[in-house]
């Protein structure tokens, strides 16, 4: 079953060997975390912009997030993020639609 879990505690230190941030990110209003399973965790964040996008790499590789989908219009290069070895995939919506 699917749970929400607070970002800025989540314990990274079983995943990967990555440590816990040890404070509360500055993001950490930005970001939802969902848990489906072990394998399955995902990240609905807020719109990152070119000027923001490096506070959200340091908690994609915390949390080592390997895709990125983006479900609105496009707010910051993917490439900076693709340079992190982080998939981006551009499936756009308008609001309100399904």
């Amino acid at each position: 079953m699917a749970k929400m879990v607070s970002v800025s505690t989540y314990n990274t230190a079983n995943i990967g060997g990555r440590k816990p941030l040890g404070k509360a990110s500055p993001l950490a209003n930005s970001f939802s975390l969902i848990e489906y399973d072990k394998n399955h965790r995902f990240l609905i964040m807020d719109c990152p912009t070119n000027s923001t996008i490096p506070l959200y790499l340091k908690e994609f590789a915390r949390l080592n997030v390997t895709d990125v989908v983006r479900v609105c219009e496009p707010t910051y290069m993917k490439e900076r993020v693709e340079t992190r070895n982080v998939k981006v995939h551009d499936l756009p919506f308008k609001d309100g639609d399904v």
